[in-house]
């Protein structure tokens, strides 16, 4: 049936080479969908791994930027991309700016570690604030005793400790909570978000000091802050695009 019904378009329909059908133009010869501006195939996604980078790109002008915005996805994901078009509603995607795959490898939280291990992992991970200089200080003077060099009470956690890097003296010290702390978790960019930690300590074995760590408390509500910081640096940095975030 539906080739007799093809047949009898192409004997009966002479003059004109297309005919309209649900909003597209076919051939009579063929019967083939005649392409469109809607048609067009998307540009491959360009990646980059920094805000400075996704700027450059965007002020340059280097292409043709039509009906472009920019979406702030995620605490570490931004793209460039088009209003929607074509029969199946795609977008364009320009740029992509991501932190995945230079940042993942940060500090590991919620697992314990030996304080060697703990001051390095510090040092390497977090911006310098006050309570990362309290923590830092602290577990520097941690003592080992006899027997336990720490005690838990369930609520709060205190600590056999020196009470100068370069004194004999020992104190029992509380141990700070919670901690206010800033990692390197977003685009370095910006100034990274600060979110509530919890020290903990657990004890090393007899004789040796405790091992330490640190879990996240704020319910990665420091997600919602990066977003917001990265759409107020773009807003900054680029001007003429809506700015989703």
């Amino acid at each position: 049936m539906l080739k007799e019904a093809m047949q009898f378009l192409k004997d009966n329909i002479k003059s004109e080479k297309t005919f309209p059908f649900s909003g597209r133009d076919f051939s009579i010869e063929d019967l083939n969908l005649i392409p469109n501006k809607f048609d067009e195939p998307t540009p491959d996604t360009f990646t980059v791994n920094t805000l400075t980078g996704f700027a450059d790109y965007v002020n340059s002008e280097i292409d043709e930027l039509k009906s472009a915005f920019i979406h702030v996805e995620n605490f570490n994901s931004v793209r460039l991309v088009s209003a929607l078009f074509g029969d199946k509603f795609q977008r364009k995607e320009w740029i992509c700016a991501t932190t995945k795959g230079t940042l993942n490898d940060g500090f590991r939280f919620g697992s314990f570690m030996s304080i060697p291990d703990f001051i390095i992992q510090v040092q390497a991970y977090f911006a310098e604030t006050d309570d990362v200089k309290t923590i830092l200080d602290l577990v520097s003077n941690v003592k080992a005793e006899q027997g336990q060099s720490y005690s838990d009470n369930g609520y709060a956690q205190s600590v056999t400790a020196k009470k100068a890097v370069n004194s004999s003296m020992v104190d029992t010290v509380q141990v700070p909570n919670p901690v206010t702390l800033k990692p390197y978790r977003t685009f370095l960019e910006i100034e990274q978000p600060e979110s509530s930690f919890v020290f903990r300590l657990q004890g090393g074995g007899e004789g040796n000091p405790p091992q330490c760590a640190l879990f996240e408390a704020s319910g990665g509500a420091w997600k919602l802050d990066a977003i917001s910081k990265i759409s107020a640096w773009l807003g900054e940095v680029t001007s003429g695009l809506v700015i989703v975030a």
